[in-house]
This record gives structure tokens, sequence and C-alpha cells, in this order.
């Protein structure tokens, strides 16, 4: 029977069946059934019959050759439901949500990562966020398949891919800056971007300051000398720092004297008297405070 007349039969055959008879993609787009017709014939009886599910009939439509792009325009996508704060995903159908097509992420979502012909691209389409590449265990080989470029081509925003376990230098060396990265920071609370990351991804102790980092938290893994350096000013950083840290870091007396500093404090930093009177200290000033 050609295939033409035996598909058009009531759908006692499964396409397991139809693929264990060797029949394919082409065979079935030869006979003029596309991946929207054979979802139109087989999506109930997956659904009511044999209690598969739609993600059993994306997963046969796929093994028997159809490309990821032709299910996704068909209307197959993931839609995430969240209850009291663990997650429920579901492949729907052109919106409709089917309750028993519940699948198990963490275990299902693998076949999306580890199966021929899905890009970086159809992962986005589909409805991937970065959250949901993590919990489908996005691992370090997947990131050889799917790079932090190729994601980012596609679409995945900045948090998507920190999410999946790129890392700062990952996000830099594919065009994040500095300051792409902070917003990405402040705007997550689920992210965690450290000082120390952006250091070790290569940005520059400008950069950071340039992209609002101030130093309260740049203090701990930059030098005063660096920071003075990088342009931050001397009101910002003369708080718990003494005089004599702040003149090795390159600080003028004139600068101390006029950011508030005694003539003891100064004497105390290692300048002479010579050099109290040049700034226009009196006597009086460091010998009051002897």
């Amino acid at each position: 029977v050609p295939l033409k007349e035996l598909i058009k039969t009531p759908p006692s055959l499964s396409l397991k069946d139809y693929k264990k008879a060797k029949f394919n993609a082409q065979d079935f787009k030869n006979a003029e059934f596309n991946a929207q017709k054979l979802i139109n014939k087989w999506m109930w009886d997956y659904h009511t019959y044999k209690g598969e599910g739609l993600f059993s009939l994306f997963k046969d439509l796929k093994d028997v050759g159809f490309p990821a792009e032709d299910l996704i325009n068909a209307g197959f996508s993931l839609k995430v439901r969240e209850y009291d704060g663990t997650f429920e995903f579901f492949l729907i159908k052109d919106g409709t949500d089917y309750q028993d097509d519940k699948f198990e992420f963490s275990r299902d979502a693998r076949f999306f990562l580890e199966h021929e012909g899905f890009s970086a691209k159809d992962l986005k389409d589909v409805g991937f966020t970065g959250m949901g590449l993590y919990r489908a265990r996005f691992s370090a080989k997947d990131k050889e398949k799917f790079t932090c470029k190729d994601l980012k081509d596609a679409g995945f925003y900045g948090k998507d891919l920190i999410h999946a376990g790129f890392s700062a230098k990952d996000l830099k060396e594919v065009g994040f800056n500095a300051k792409q990265l902070k917003n990405i920071n402040d705007n997550n609370l689920s992210i965690a971007i450290t000082m120390e990351d952006l250091k070790e991804a290569g940005f520059s102790l400008r950069e950071l300051k340039d992209a609002g980092h101030t130093e309260i938290f740049l203090k701990d893994i930059f030098s005063l000398k660096e920071l003075k350096q990088a342009g931050f000013p001397l009101r910002d950083l003369k708080y718990g720092r003494n005089a004599e840290e702040l003149k090795e870091a390159g600080f003028s007396l004139g600068e101390l004297k006029q950011a508030g500093f005694t003539a003891k404090k100064l004497k105390d930093a290692g300048y002479s008297i010579t050099n109290l009177k040049d700034a226009g200290f009196e006597a009086k000033e460091w010998e009051a405070q002897e």
C-alpha cells in the first residue's frame, strides 16, 4: 500500500511503527504530509488514547527526521508554570495546555540538548530560558555544542547565559561590557557576579569604575594606589584609611590637608615640620596636638 494511502487510514499505527518500517520525514513529505498534517492526524491519538502527551509526539516526529524548525513552526513550544517555588514544564501546541503533558524537565529536556539537529535558535524559539537550560543540567559538553556566542546570537539574554553556567569572562568574550554585566547583577536576585569574577574576566579598574562600581566594592581587589590612578577622588578614599596610607598611594600633602587631616596626623605620616610649614600650617597647630 502506498504511504499516501496507508497514512489516510485511522491512526492505528504510530509514528514509531512507520519509523520501524524505514519511513522517514522525506517519505511523508513526498506523500504530501508535512509536520502539521501529521500532528493533526496523531495529536489526539497520542493525547487521548496513548496517554503519552505532546512530548512523545514531538520526539517521534523528530526521530523520523523532521527538522526542529518544522516542528516549532507547527506550533510546539515550552510553557513554564511556578507553584510554591517549584517549576512545572509543559510542551504545548498553539498555546493549548494539556494537563497530562507535563514532563520531567531535567530528564526529558535533555532530548533538546542531546538530539541532533537542534540549534541554539531552536532552543530559544521553543521556549528555553537560561534557568531552563540550568534545570536541564546544561553541562560543559553542552557548552561545546551550544556556545555562549551561539546562544547570544540566538537571542538569549545575558542573565540567561549566566543562569546556564557561563562565566563573566565568557560573556565579556562575546561582547558584553562591564556596564551590561553590572545591570544583569543588579536586576536579578538569583545572580551574583562578584568583583573577583569581573577582574578575572579581564575588565580593567577604569572600566569597572565607568560602569558605576564604587570604591567600597572595589577596595578589596584593587590597591589604594590603583584606585587613585583610576580617578577615585580623595573624598571617597579617605574613610577608614590613615594619612600615611594615602600618602603612599600618591596623594600630596596639600590634598591631605584640604581633606581635613590635622598637622599632627600628617606629621605622624612622615611629613617634616618644614613640609607642614610649606603647606601652610602654623607651629601652634602641631604643637597643640603634641
